[in-house]
């Protein structure tokens, strides 16, 4: 099945919302309508110009049937991949620098917390 350019104005306003939610002000997050082999959307993280690229595949073939609840939930997931980057370049980069880790666990704890509340 394939995307329509309405999909992805929903797609787009989603990902804004759950950036907002998530407390991700900091992030220059920007949206694509793009063909993405085998998935739903994928996301490129910069995390050092903290900046990433979330791309809604063009073509969902039978990975899912397109609707506004997938459309959010693909964006959210898409979103917390951003939420995690700073956890996932610290741990790359595998330094033992406990307070930088405690930092980068409490960021994340505090963005979790206000959009649970």
């Amino acid at each position: 099945m394939k995307t329509s350019e309405l999909d992805f104005c929903y797609f787009q306003d989603r990902v804004d919302r759950w950036a907002e939610r998530l407390g991700l002000g900091d992030w220059d997050i920007r949206c694509a309508h793009t063909e993405c082999v085998e998935v739903l959307a994928e996301v490129s993280i910069n995390p050092v110009g903290r900046v990433a690229s979330v791309a809604l595949s063009t073509d969902w073939g039978d990975l899912d049937e397109i609707t506004r609840d997938t459309l959010d939930k693909t964006a959210r997931h898409e979103v917390l991949h951003v939420v995690l980057a700073d956890l996932v370049r610290y741990a790359e980069n595998r330094t033992q620098d406990e307070e930088l880790r405690d930092t980068i666990e409490h960021a994340i704890v505090r963005r979790l917390e206000k959009a649970l509340r």
